[in-house]
């Protein structure tokens, strides 16, 4: 595809496209023309060149109009991989997006976190993604994000979702995956409502209309979370139970799954979301998420340091490595929507331990030494959060589709020892 760009032009329903002619190739090929400095503007001597390369094909109620572009003074080398497939209306572009024969742009919008870098540190490992090469990932967050080292650029940008202006200056036409990780964690919703309305729900709506706007019809994958099911849902909760969430977080939560079920519904994006167990073991140091406590009484004493457990030893919870979540995040984008179905979310396969469980598990991996750290300090606001959580969880479409939980609690506390102990 270094010399010739080729792009396939659909239009819906037979007679849309009577006429195909110099006027109708310039329309398209602006249109193409989606990044100024990537492709320059078409001028008419493109645009016979595009002409003169038209058919048309008539096939299963379409019309489908090929041509190609070929390569001249106003189109370089790298717009060259670029391959889109147009839905042209009555003489109106109604979407874009690009299909096969390019490389992959991937946005991580909360890519300065801890899955964030994870996820992109994964990417790196093995750069392609729905069988195509990654061209660049763009780590996108409040406040800069550390870059990572990848056989591709690595771009890094701040990003405020919360802002749509901002949004724009991120999600561009050129993305083909976008990420949607950034959110405020549990307790910080719950303590500050407008923030977490403001970044847990309007900050989804700011990316989606983005993608509505732009016509490029990109993969979204949205973290959503078990804090959306609560209440008097019945158990064994799953795919199919209603959200009843107890707390703002798992409200907008909720309401973000309902958002890119709609918006993959009306065709602005192609969009899955994914009900996170609490992941654990987390690297780095305690935050504002009512479930911290989850790793902190595991990753501390794994540390040499002393920790506190806000809960009884039989509390009941539902969990996931860092390292399983991100291998379900790669392999959720890759999944055909078709196989997802109408509803596209679906719960993240997890297991369920108790707090006794997994310290348990961490004896069994690293002796009897950091259980020792434990402090057992009951916390009734923490306990008011966590108790309206769920546990009796099923995970029957996402493991169907061919995701993962972890066998085992100790694997947990191994990935942890393998891939974020401090060595100092």
């Amino acid at each position: 595809m270094d010399d010739i760009a080729v792009l396939r032009h659909r239009a819906r329903g037979c007679g849309l496209l009577r006429a195909v002619g110099d006027q109708a190739f310039d329309r398209l090929a602006v249109a193409v023309a989606l990044d100024s400095h990537r492709i320059a503007a078409f001028d008419p001597v493109s645009c016979h060149a595009v002409a003169h390369k038209a058919h048309t094909d008539e096939a299963d109620g379409h019309i489908l109009c090929h041509f190609e572009i070929l390569r001249t003074r106003t189109i370089d080398k790298a717009a060259s991989n670029h391959v889109y497939e147009m839905v042209y209306h009555r003489g109106i572009v109604a979407s874009t997006r690009r299909i096969g024969g390019y490389d992959m742009n991937i946005l991580i919008l909360g890519g300065g976190g801890v899955l964030g870098q994870k996820l992109a540190l994964k990417l790196a490992a093995n750069p392609t993604l729905k069988g195509q090469a990654i061209m660049q990932v763009t780590l996108a967050d409040v406040v800069d994000p550390p870059k990572i080292d990848a056989p591709y650029p690595v771009q890094t940008v701040t990003c405020d979702i919360a802002d749509a202006a901002s949004v724009a200056g991120c999600v561009t036409a050129q993305t083909d995956v976008i990420y949607l990780l950034a959110a405020i964690v549990s307790a910080h919703a719950e303590e500050d409502f407008d923030a977490g309305m403001n970044i847990n729900l309007f900050g989804i709506y700011n990316v989606l209309e983005r993608c509505r706007a732009l016509r490029t019809v990109p993969t979204v994958v949205f973290s959503s979370s078990i804090a959306i099911y609560g209440g008097e849902a019945q158990d064994p909760l799953g795919d199919h139970s209603y959200p009843n969430p107890q707390t703002s977080y798992g409200m907008q939560k909720a309401a973000g799954e309902m958002l890119i079920n709609d918006y993959s519904r009306k065709g602005f994006i192609d969009g899955r979301a994914f009900r996170l167990p609490t992941v654990s073991v987390r690297p780095g140091k305690p935050n504002r998420a009512a479930s911290s406590f989850m790793s902190s009484i595991l990753r501390e004493p794994l540390n040499g340091q002393e920790a506190i457990c806000p809960v009884e030893s039989d509390f009941l919870h539902y969990y996931i490595s860092p390292r399983r979540c991100v291998e379900n995040l790669v392999k959720g984008v890759e999944l055909n929507a078709a196989d997802i179905g109408h509803n596209r979310v679906m719960q993240m396969p997890g297991k369920t331990w108790s707090i006794a469980q997994v310290i348990e598990a961490m004896t069994a991996v690293a002796g009897t030494d950091p259980a020792k750290l434990i402090r057992w300090d009951p916390q009734p606001n923490i306990k008011q959060i966590v108790s309206g959580w769920r546990w009796d969880i099923h995970a029957d479409k996402a493991l169907r589709l061919g995701l993962k939980a972890d066998d085992t609690f100790e694997d947990n506390i191994r990935y942890y020892l393998e891939d974020d102990k401090p060595t100092t």
